[in-house]
């Protein structure tokens, strides 16, 4: 703004008889001079803060959208990991129920085999006793 005066006075936009922005500035002094120096730089200080408020503001906005994209994509593989753990679990459970079925299923072979032992065993003593009685 003061530059763009500055260029029009230095055009020689002045008329005969009248006094220009710029001269009226001049015949102030200093004071005035630091003045217009001081309003241009507090237009320019607000404008550069407005600016920086909304690229500011631009960032927070972007930051909180990555931060709630993150936390979606956290709770998925949340969700995910918790189906597989279940599904684990589950095979788990399926895995002890089959062994415990195949304990029990060699247990009840083995008592088999005793039983089976016991009564060959048994019939052997018959049959010595047998052929005991036989030779006497």
């Amino acid at each position: 703004m003061f530059l763009t005066l500055i260029a029009q006075e230095a055009a020689g936009s002045k008329v005969d008889g009248t006094v220009t922005t710029l001269e009226r500035i001049l015949e102030g002094g200093v004071p005035l001079i630091c003045l217009c120096i001081a309003v241009v730089c507090g237009v320019a200080f607000y404008w550069q803060l407005k600016r920086n408020n909304k690229l500011a503001e631009d960032a927070l906005n972007k930051a909180e959208k990555r931060e709630e994209a993150a936390k979606n994509a956290a709770a998925e593989r949340m969700a995910e990991q918790e189906a597989l753990l279940r599904e684990m679990l589950e095979r788990d459970r399926e895995a002890q129920e089959a062994q415990s079925a195949a304990t029990a299923a060699v247990e009840g072979f083995t008592r088999a085999l005793q039983d089976h032992n016991r009564i060959q065993n048994e019939m052997l003593d018959r049959l010595k006793d047998i052929e005991r009685a036989v030779r006497a």
